[in-house]
């Protein structure tokens, strides 16, 4: 059975309203998923980040902040009413401990809030001592159907 954008839609909006405050995305389709993102947010402001360029939307796009613990500070601090979509962080995290302490920071700041973290990168591997604070999913490749619409 192939899994449609409709139902990753579904399981990212699901995720949100649930309150999971760190959701990871295994995803080449980065554009794709701002796209879903945006349309599931509810509300909520989209704030993406890269390790090239830093903030691209939200207050942070004011700031220099292409390093991943001081954007991931800016979140902990200001997230809680925005989705905060960073590309590239999960590929850093794996040699990285203070950016994986950074990761649960943001995790504890957005836990009573109904914003959250959205981390994607096409499968990279997560650090084992942030398996409790994350939701893992993945974004799969468009149906035919979707395709053709």
């Amino acid at each position: 059975m192939t899994t449609s954008t409709s139902d990753a839609a579904a399981e990212v909006a699901t995720a949100v309203r649930a309150g999971y405050p760190v959701i990871y995305v295994d995803t080449w389709e980065e554009e794709r998923l701002a796209e879903l993102l945006e349309a599931e947010a509810n509300g909520l402001a989209l704030w993406c980040w890269s390790a090239a360029r830093g903030f691209s939307e939200g207050p942070g796009a004011d700031r220099d902040l292409r390093d991943p613990r001081a954007a991931l500070a800016f979140v902990a601090e200001h997230g809680g009413q925005a989705l905060s979509l960073f590309r590239d962080l999960p590929v850093l995290l794996q040699h990285d401990p203070a950016l994986v302490r950074a990761v649960r920071d943001v995790y504890d700041a957005l836990s009573e809030a109904p914003g959250a973290l959205v981390m994607s990168y096409p499968g990279a591997v997560i650090p084992d001592d942030l398996g409790k604070e994350l939701y893992v999913m993945d974004l799969p490749v468009p149906t035919v159907e979707e395709l053709r619409g």
